[in-house]
Parts: C-alpha cells; sequence; structure tokens
C-alpha cells in the first residue's frame, strides 16, 4: 500500500495494512439489518452455527421478517426497545434483528443477570417486551414488576437454548409455574408463545428495509459494570454496519467473517469482554473491534494490533486530546463510525468520555512509531504509591507466572495521605499450598519495591477489582462490606 508522507506521520499504521485491505471502507445506508439480507440474498444456503444447532441465512432472515412482523402486531413502534435475556442461540439472533426490521431498538441482557440488575435495565429502558426462554418463564414473570413489560415472548427450548437451567446459578432459581399458573398467564395475554409471533403475517410478507434508519438508534448494550453500575450503550445503524463491514475487510481472507460478526451483535454486553483479548481491542462502547492484529508478516505479538480502516486511535494525557509522543503512557482514545452515540440517559457519563468524535476509553496504553498499542491498564486501576504509579496488570502477570498460582487480582488500599499500598487476592491450584512469604519472595525476585505487593489475601474465586476496592474504602470508613 502506498502511503504517503502526511497519512505517515498521522496514521503510521497503515503502511502495515496488507495490502488488500483500503484504509476505507463503503457502507450500506439504513437498517442494519440490511446486512443480513443481503447476505441472505447472495448466499442463502450459507449456515450459522450455534452448537449443534444450523441455519441458513435464508432461513434466519425468514425469521428476523416473522419475528418484525409479529412486534407490530404486539403494537411496538419506532424506537420503543424490545428486551431479550436469551443465551446465544438462533432465536437470540432472529429476536435482535427481527427487533430491528421492526424499527425498535434491541436491548440484549445476558441470560444469568442477578434480578435485580436485570429489573433495573428493564426499568430503565422501559422495556416493552421482554423475550425469555419458556423454560425461565416464572423468572421473566416476576422481573415485570415496577417495569413497563407488558408482554413476555416464549421461546421454547430448542438446540443451543438447552443448556439453560445447568448456565443459572448467579441466582436464586424461582420454582417453575405450576401448569395451572402457566395457563393463566397464556390466558391472561400476557405471554405470547414464539411460535404464535412468528406466525401473525404469512412467511411470504416481506418487510421494507428503512434507508433512512443509519442514524437512529439501533441497540441498547451494556458494560460489563467493572468501574461502577452498567451503563446502556447506544449503538446506532450505522455504528452496527461500521462495524460489521470493518470486520469483514479486516479479514478479508474469510468468506464467513460477516456472517459471524453479524452473530456476534445480538450478544449482550458480558459476551463481548471488553479491554484486552489476544491481539485485539475491544470495549462495549464500539460495536465491535477497533483494533486487531494484521493479518500479515507485519504483526507484532504482544500487542493488541493496529486500528481498523476509518478509525483512528492516540494516546492522550490529562484532559487534552494532543497525542503524546511513542512510547510514553496515556489514555487510549478512539474515533471511527463504529464508536457509540453516548450511554443511555446519562448524559455527564457521555460528556466524559465523548468528545469532537474521539471516545476516551479509560485504558492506560502506549504506541510505539508504528502505530502498534500495547495495554498497560485500566485507569480507574492504577495504584498511586507516593511518587510512583502502579500497573496492577503487571504486577498480577508475574503473580500468576508462579506455579501454584491460579489467578489473581491486584488493586489499591487506602494507606493514608492521599496514598496507597498494593494488594494482592490470590487463587491457588487445586490441591496446591503456599505461604504468603513464599509468594512474597517470588514478587521481590521479579517486581520494584513499590510494585510488591504489600497484603496477600488467599480466596477460592476472584472478586471483581471495583468490589475489593469497596471493600478497602468501608474498612478505612470504619465500615463492613461483605465480599461473598
Amino acid at each position: 500500500m502506498n502511503v504517503d508522507e502526511a497519512d505517515r506521520r498521522n496514521r503510521p499504521w497503515l503502511s502495515r495494512y496488507p495490502w488488500q485491505v483500503a484504509p476505507s471502507c463503503e457502507y450500506p445506508a439504513g437498517n442494519a439489518a440490511g446486512l443480513l439480507a443481503e447476505l441472505a440474498a447472495k448466499e442463502p444456503g450459507a449456515k450459522l452455527i450455534w452448537g449443534n444447532s444450523a441455519w441458513t441465512c435464508s432461513r434466519l432472515y425468514r425469521s428476523c421478517r416473522q419475528f418484525a412482523n409479529g412486534l407490530l402486531g404486539l403494537g411496538i413502534s419506532r424506537g420503543e426497545r424490545v428486551a431479550t435475556m436469551l443465551p446465544e442461540g438462533p432465536q437470540a439472533f432472529v429476536a435482535f434483528y427481527g427487533t430491528l426490521l421492526a424499527q425498535a431498538v434491541a436491548v440484549p441482557m445476558e441470560d444469568d443477570l442477578p434480578d435485580e440488575e436485570a429489573r433495573r435495565r428493564l426499568a430503565e429502558t422501559g422495556a416493552k417486551v421482554l423475550v425469555a426462554p419458556d423454560s425461565a418463564l416464572a423468572r421473566a414473570a416476576a422481573l415485570r414488576t415496577g417495569t413497563e413489560v407488558g408482554k413476555i415472548v416464549a421461546a421454547a427450548k430448542t438446540g443451543a437454548l438447552s443448556s439453560l437451567r445447568a448456565r443459572l446459578p448467579a441466582f436464586p432459581p424461582l420454582p417453575p409455574l405450576s401448569r395451572g399458573d402457566k395457563a393463566a398467564l397464556y390466558r391472561s395475554g400476557a405471554v405470547v408463545p414464539w411460535g404464535s409471533l412468528l406466525g401473525r403475517l404469512p412467511k411470504e410478507d416481506g418487510f421494507p428495509v428503512d434507508p433512512e434508519a443509519g442514524e437512529r438508534l439501533a441497540a441498547i448494550r451494556y458494560t460489563r459494570g467493572t468501574t461502577g453500575t452498567p451503563k446502556g450503550v447506544m449503538l446506532t445503524h450505522a455504528n452496527l454496519i461500521a462495524g460489521a463491514v470493518q470486520h469483514a475487510a479486516w479479514h478479508y481472507g474469510d468468506k464467513e467473517a460477516l456472517a459471524r460478526m453479524l452473530a456476534a451483535l445480538p450478544k449482550g454486553g458480558g459476551a463481548l469482554p471488553p479491554g484486552r483479548l489476544k491481539g485485539s481491542y475491544v470495549l462495549a462502547e464500539t460495536a465491535a473491534p477497533s483494533l486487531a492484529q494484521p493479518a500479515n508478516r507485519f504483526g507484532r505479538p504482544g500487542t493488541i494490533g493496529i486500528p481498523l480502516p476509518d478509525t483512528e486511535a492516540r494516546i492522550v494525557g490529562g484532559d487534552s486530546l494532543k497525542p503524546l509522543a511513542p512510547g510514553e503512557v496515556g489514555e487510549l482514545a478512539i474515533r471511527g463510525p463504529q464508536v457509540m452515540a453516548g450511554y443511555w440517559n446519562r448524559p455527564v457519563e457521555t460528556d466524559a468520555v465523548l468528545r469532537e468524535g474521539w471516545l476516551r476509553t479509560g485504558d492506560m496504553a502506549t504506541a510505539d512509531e508504528d502505530g502498534f498499542f500495547s495495554f498497560a491498564d485500566r485507569k480507574l486501576d492504577l495504584i498511586r504509591k507516593g511518587d510512583t504509579i502502579v500497573y496492577p496488570a503487571k504486577v498480577e502477570r508475574e503473580l500468576i507466572r508462579h506455579p501454584a498460582v491460579e489467578d489473581a487480582v491486584v488493586y489499591g488500599v487506602p494507606a493514608g495521605g492521599g496514598e496507597e499500598e498494593v494488594a494482592a487476592c490470590i487463587v491457588l491450584r487445586r490441591e496446591v499450598k503456599i505461604s504468603e512469604a513464599q509468594l512474597k519472595r517470588w514478587g521481590a525476585e521479579r517486581l520494584s519495591a513499590a510494585e510488591e505487593p504489600a497484603f496477600y489475601e488467599f480466596r477460592d474465586r476472584i472478586p471483581s477489582r471495583l468490589r475489593l476496592r469497596e471493600r478497602s474504602r468501608a474498612d478505612e470508613e470504619g465500615g463492613n462490606l461483605k465480599i461473598d
């Protein structure tokens, strides 16, 4: 690829692009479900596979049209929210793109959310419909309390849904509805069977794709809540289209790249883990990965890659958007068509991270002279010890290298005077014992004096840093925050 000097200076990563990848893509206008319609027209027999369940693109698109028609039959209007609480599978796919075709807004939620959080999201988004497995009907009915949910669409347990019962240990299971209670719910009209919803209009009835939908809201996908209460990320149709097209262009040698990306978009926030996946960079605030390793010999192991087409990235410091010099640690900022429109009903939080089109990710990173970016740590996780900044991720990497350590999380605890000490929460491998003194010797050989944990705690599982920080503050204030 020929890159002029101006581009080389402002976007050095372009010289590392495979020749098959252009620096810019063409994005179709309109509804994001149009990508599925086009794929079904070009390759109707192409299959998407979930476990042992395989659906052709033509079958999926037909079911999406039926789902959309069913929503219209329920009185759902443009812009109203339709929430789903389904495991990954064909029903989740159909519900997501069917909602988009109906010009409504999809709110995908993880199927193992605690009841309190699930109800909060339903209430916050004002969802009118909740799509849930028939086997979880008692729970879905209970979640309606205090929300605007008027209808529950009950999806039958088939294919990828069959393992649902085994995946719900995170909340106390409600006793299953008796046959009489279930029948009463159906008679009340509050519950609509999946098959009934999809049969509301003839299968051959087409569904128009709105060419003006681009800037309208398509989905609200929640963050994982690692820095506080999960926030609803507003993604437009244009965001979703850009993410899918960029992904397909980047993986130019993979004919199924677009289909796989379309299958990934309906996932809830917990299914697309933010941050540092191997060789790429994913976060909830973008429709798809923003940085990735190039599929050529110019890839750089140990980094999170380079920006995808039409994407800019830079390292910034303080409140400025001015880029720092190569090698300097600062906050990673991203700008591109896949970046969210903002947080749902949170203008203050939106203004804090979006400025002049740039998204301040909250991740600390570095960039080298060739435009490859490397993750350092989350900005809120940094530990300030005197004049030294300690990066928990680095300490965790060294601790996990110990053969007895299964997992570790490092966090700061108040030490007075606005400073912090380093603490580590450790999970040991099964049937292995090790003392705190042994771990301290291991750390002293591999970490600086500032990085060495002053406190160790051994647990059976790792709590989140957020919960550990909350406990530290409670301890400092004389409270007692329990972490299960």
